[in-house]
């Protein structure tokens, strides 16, 4: 039963200052399919004292159609 509780690696990863529209046009020429369109997307990261002990933080996100709040430990 506690195998079924342990969720699955995460990887998330972030690119910073690209070319939208350069990426998009290459894309195109490969003949790429759009499967979710571009959002905004909030985040909130909360930290604590008692959080920083366990390598830890709480995160609200707030994706325009769903909001979720995750327990992150690393």
């Amino acid at each position: 039963m506690y195998n079924d509780l342990i969720m699955k690696t995460e990887y998330e990863a972030k690119f910073l200052q690209i070319d939208i529209d350069a990426i998009r046009s290459r894309l195109r020429a490969a003949d790429a399919t759009l499967e979710q369109p571009l959002r905004l997307l909030r985040r909130i990261v909360y930290e604590s004292p008692q959080l920083n002990a366990k390598n830890a933080y709480i995160r609200v996100r707030d994706e325009g159609h769903r909001v979720t709040l995750t327990y992150k430990a690393i």
